[in-house]
């Protein structure tokens, strides 16, 4: 707990270096998550999810809080939402050694086990692409180098053109374009690919929102892709490609 709170207060700092009028809520926001890990220490579960939430809803967020969250949610027996706030703490923290284990006890509580469709070697490696960079850092690092290209076409403008500079304005300008697109793409994904956990005990997928149901029915703590919203209703993808609509109370957003 110690650990998660340093990491907590030195993310918060940071935020106040950028925000210095946001003093009053980074303290609240520390003492909720302080007052959260003193109730979970007690055995007061429900108390420390409402610390917690009260911190988060704040918008101050951190792999250990969201960590901490699943750990209180799993002793509540709410699995459903112990796998989606571990799944959340792993979008922050993915080495964490400590967490995958967790995930993977809460995941073996599920009930249901879909085979998994494969994937191809790229979507994989694309996949990490998203997970390790993000989006921003892949659109940054593409404007870094137009700006480098654009420098180098200034400096030909006003210099005798060399055929070493000629070689730095196409090798700047062909990676502005690699990963300023790269990163527009992962953003696209970032935006489709969402998925989230199903939280009721039991829902019967339906072929449409107001259509018959299906024979396949899910069941608490297993992770889907969302794909269509209408009104109450989302269609949603399991891991094994079958598609089908649930009510969006039935689910939480990863």
């Amino acid at each position: 707990m110690a650990q998660a709170r340093t990491r907590l207060t030195v993310l918060l700092l940071l935020f106040l270096c950028v925000h210095p009028l946001a003093a009053e809520d980074l303290k609240e926001a520390v003492r909720n998550f302080d007052d959260g890990n003193l109730h979970y220490r007690q055995g007061q579960y429900s108390d420390a999810v409402d610390r917690y939430q009260r911190a988060i809803d704040a918008g101050f967020v951190s792999g250990a809080l969201l960590f901490n969250m699943g750990n209180t949610y799993f002793r509540l027996d709410e699995i459903g939402q112990a796998i989606r706030y571990y799944e959340k703490a792993a979008e922050v923290i993915p080495e964490s050694t400590a967490l995958r284990h967790n995930l993977a006890i809460a995941h073996a509580q599920t009930i249901d086990q879909f085979s998994q469709l494969p994937k191809p070697i790229w979507e994989a490696w694309w996949q990490w692409l998203i997970r390790t960079f993000g989006s921003s850092a892949l659109f940054a690092v593409g404007v870094t180098f137009y700006v480098a290209a654009a420098a180098t076409v200034a400096i030909r403008i006003r210099d005798r053109q060399t055929p070493w500079r000629r070689r730095i304005l196409t090798f700047t300008a062909v990676l502005a374009i690699v990963f300023i697109s790269t990163g527009f793409a992962a953003s696209v994904e970032e935006q489709t690919a969402r998925r989230a956990v199903v939280l009721a005990d039991e829902v019967t997928l339906r072929e449409s929102p107001d259509g018959t149901a299906s024979d396949t029915e899910i069941h608490e703590g297993l992770v889907v892709y969302l794909a269509t919203a209408k009104a109450d209703w989302i269609e949603i993808r399991l891991p094994n490609g079958v598609r089908g609509w649930v009510p969006a109370a039935s689910l939480g957003v990863i």
